[in-house]
């Protein structure tokens, strides 16, 4: 999922750069929404997701990959994986935090992929809805697409032959720092 648009890095950029620009624009807000999403160590999209968790011994959470948590559909706890009826964890033995972690009343039946959580969870369904309530990270995603847009426009960096053209790009992601200090803010810290 982008977490800009180019609207918002348009703004960040002089005219003079931005023409003839978007397709550039566009790859690097792929790119770098791509890159930030790996950075948190979660997904930002909400959509319905199914999640399986290997449970070790004395376990009594799990952290999904995307909050906040909108609906949990089911939850089952079933070493055997058939995941039935019987396997179904009751909605009151379980709440999830804020912060996507998913605790239960007790310790779980331990197994490889003895839980799965079916589940609505994510920031935002579309790109416009980050823009517009999560600002500070658009905004931050926009500087960094900025950032990476001049990178690939300086002299110092490699060549790309895609079908319409090349380009010029310089190894991975570098973080700015106050676009990481934003990051850190959705970033995932497991706290197990």
């Amino acid at each position: 999922m982008n977490l800009t648009n180019t609207d918002t890095v348009r703004k960040l950029m002089s005219d003079y750069e931005t023409s003839d620009a978007e397709p550039t624009i566009n790859m690097l807000i792929v790119s770098v929404s791509a890159a930030a999403e790996r950075f948190m160590g979660r997904s930002i999209e909400s959509v319905s997701r199914t999640e399986y968790f290997d449970v070790e011994r004395h376990q009594d959470s799990a952290q999904l990959a995307a909050w906040p948590v909108s609906s949990i559909t089911t939850v089952h706890n079933d070493p055997e994986r058939d995941y039935g009826t019987g396997s179904l964890v009751d909605s009151d033995d379980y709440v999830a935090t804020d912060w996507g972690r998913l605790t239960f009343d007790y310790k779980l039946s331990e197994g490889r992929r003895a839980l799965k959580v079916v589940y609505t969870g994510g920031l935002a369904s579309t790109t416009e809805t980050i823009v517009s309530s999560y600002p500070d990270l658009a905004v931050a995603i926009a500087r960094q697409v900025v950032h990476e847009f001049r990178r690939v426009k300086s002299s110092d960096g490699s060549t790309a032959q895609f079908v319409g053209g090349s380009m010029s790009y310089v190894g991975q992601v570098d973080w700015l720092d106050h676009v990481k200090s934003t990051l850190d803010l959705y970033r995932r810290f497991d706290a197990c």
